[in-house]
């Protein structure tokens, strides 16, 4: 069945590259497209020691990454805390220089029989009589061309583009950025490193071209304005005790952002399609170790594709619940890692991700209790409440209609209306009850 089978995959990093070799060994015919040409830098510098296996199945020169024994941390006090993969049976983790690592990954799925075509964007996308037909830009060549496929693979990251071709939208659960530096080296090869700060957290790593990279991470609505925040980021890295001796500071420095927030696609797979990677969940830098989970997912690949062709209906179910359940076990490490750091639990930043995540929260509401917002509540804190949770909320529209007493079930009716609300009704009784809890929400008379 395989040989007969056209594979379009759209996007062309890790999680794209690795599935489309994984499918093209397995007999599938596999075209790849990739918007850019692998000359930018991508976000994603360091690979634990478990999937380094999987590349070198894959045939993946050594050169491509440097041995990196350790990761050091300071979290949750000012003391430098060192972990060792010498215990892994996998061996030392690695640091990547993405643009390289992904051509010449690129390079190994042309070996492998995969079709890879770069700077090349999705237009339009149709499907009819159980077959996909892409309009394809070549941005080279500056041309339009069709491709027809049985099957499409969503694998373009963040930005999504086929579930925004097929109109599907996205839930946002917060609003982590990364501001980051790359600089030449100042010293000797230093392992990677995350250091807590009131703001928000800091992250740097050597790569293997003679460069380092150094990001904070924090929400997006507590960065002052554009031209004040070059000088932000400097004084919180003044505010750090490890970082800042790895750093070589000089008025060149031109900060860049990256988008770190936790997101994921309301559709993950429909028929003869499937989203992969952070085209189907985005997490938290911190814990979510994507990298790594996209070489292990491509290894269940084929297996995935040719259930959907075999049995459409159980599959999809299947497929989502996969989703659920890595959904569940992401926010579960997220929060286990975040609440290790008390030092700054008054800071807003740390005071949003030590609450209760929306979706752990147990759904006793009955239907018929009347809710009221709290006096001690203005809409800019509601505001800041919102943006560590469930950023679509329309704070405006809930400050309205939670001013007087609602029941739940006519407060789930009205929060229907808001505008971009998206979130489905077993997460908005989440987001209820978790407002109740922190006494933003009171039970009234």
């Amino acid at each position: 069945m395989s040989k007969s089978i056209n594979i379009l995959i759209v996007g062309g990093g890790l999680a794209g590259l690795s599935s489309a070799i994984a499918l093209a060994k397995d007999g599938f015919s596999v075209t790849l497209i990739e918007a850019n040409f692998y000359d930018s830098f991508r976000v994603g510098e360091h690979l634990s020691p478990d999937a380094l296996n999987i590349l070198e199945e894959f045939g993946v020169s050594k050169s491509l990454y440097q041995s990196s024994p350790t990761i050091t941390s300071i979290w949750g006090d000012t003391k430098l805390y060192t972990s060792n993969y010498i215990f892994s049976i996998y061996g030392n983790g690695v640091a990547l220089w993405r643009p390289k690592f992904d051509f010449e990954l690129a390079q190994i799925a042309k070996q492998n029989g995969v079709k890879i075509e770069i700077g090349c964007r999705l237009q339009e996308l149709s499907f009819s009589d159980k077959n996909w037909s892409a309009s394809i830009f070549d941005k080279k060549q500056n041309r339009r061309y069709k491709i027809n496929a049985d099957f499409i693979i969503d694998a373009s990251g963040r930005s999504r583009v086929v579930s925004k071709k097929l109109g599907i939208s996205s839930l946002t659960y917060d609003k982590l950025i990364g501001l980051g530096y790359i600089q030449d080296r100042k010293n000797e090869y230093h392992n990677p490193i995350i250091e807590a700060v009131a703001e928000g957290w800091w992250y740097s790593a050597n790569l293997p071209n003679n460069r380092n990279f150094t990001m904070l991470l924090t929400d997006s609505d507590l960065l002052p304005p554009t031209l004040e925040r070059k000088k932000f980021w400097l004084n919180s890295l003044q505010n750090t005790i490890e970082i800042k001796k790895r750093f070589s500071l000089n008025s060149q420095i031109k900060i860049n952002g990256y988008q770190a927030n936790t997101t994921r696609v309301l559709q993950s797979c429909g028929e003869q399609w499937l989203a992969i990677g952070d085209a189907v969940m985005s997490f938290d830098p911190l814990s979510s170790g994507g990298i790594a989970k996209a070489l292990h997912f491509s290894q269940e690949i084929s297996m995935w594709v040719k259930k959907f062709l075999n049995n459409k209906k159980e599959a999809q179910e299947s497929y989502r619940e996969k989703i659920r359940k890595n959904l569940l076990s992401y926010f579960e490490s997220r929060s286990k890692y975040y609440r290790i750091e008390s030092r700054f639990s008054s800071e807003i930043f740390w005071y949003r991700r030590h609450l209760p995540h929306i979706i752990e929260q147990p759904i006793r509401l009955p239907p018929k209790v009347k809710l009221q917002l709290s006096l001690t509540y203005n809409e800019k804190s509601l505001k800041h409440f919102f943006n560590g949770i469930a950023p679509k909320i329309d704070t405006k529209h809930f400050f309205k209609v939670t001013s007087k007493p609602k029941a739940v079930i006519d407060l789930l009716s009205d929060l229907q209306t808001g505008q971009s609300y998206g979130y489905p009704n077993q997460e908005k009784i989440a987001i209820l009850q978790l407002l109740v809890r922190e006494g933003c929400l009171q039970l009234a008379n």
